[in-house]
């Protein structure tokens, strides 16, 4: 198979894997345990072909949030970051999607008890939130309580 058609492959897999994985939770935990596997390789493509996609930083995104659940935090944290970083270049700032990711990382680092790093991904999550979804949206206010909890940790 010559080059184009393998990048073209990888990215229909890549957008396939992202679809299908479902979120960390508990009750997921076999399916995602037997799609690991393909989400690696499907992230290794990611970075060899250097793809720019919305559906690489979910695929990021909800393989991240699984190990994190797994307590895998090392690799939790790499692929948070690099989701966070993907939508920011791809979607700005100021997306509720890059609210999300904030949000994912700061609760990684809750969950490692690194709240002083967790508190300010927390506060700009809420920010981008309120302004792209609204103050009374259940994402913003998921997020508000998760500040508050965060905020009262450190008093």
């Amino acid at each position: 198979m010559d080059e184009d058609s393998c990048r073209l492959w990888a990215e229909r897999i890549v957008a396939a894997l992202a679809q299908v994985f479902p979120q960390g939770e508990y009750a997921n935990w076999r399916v995602c345990d037997r799609l690991l596997p393909h989400a690696r390789v499907a992230i290794h493509w990611i970075s060899q072909y250097q793809f720019e996609l919305e559906t690489a930083a979910l695929l990021f995104n909800k393989t991240g949030y699984y190990l994190k659940e797994r307590g895998r935090y090392s690799e939790a944290e790499l692929l948070l970051q690099k989701a966070l970083e993907l939508l920011q270049r791809l979607l700005g700032e100021e997306h509720p999607s890059v609210a999300t990711s904030y949000h994912n990382l700061a609760y990684l680092y809750s969950s490692q008890k690194r709240y002083s790093e967790a508190e300010p991904l927390c506060q700009k999550a809420l920010e981008i939130a309120s302004k792209s979804l609204g103050i009374n949206h259940p994402h913003t206010a998921t997020i508000r309580a998760n500040l508050k909890s965060l905020r009262d940790r450190n008093d």
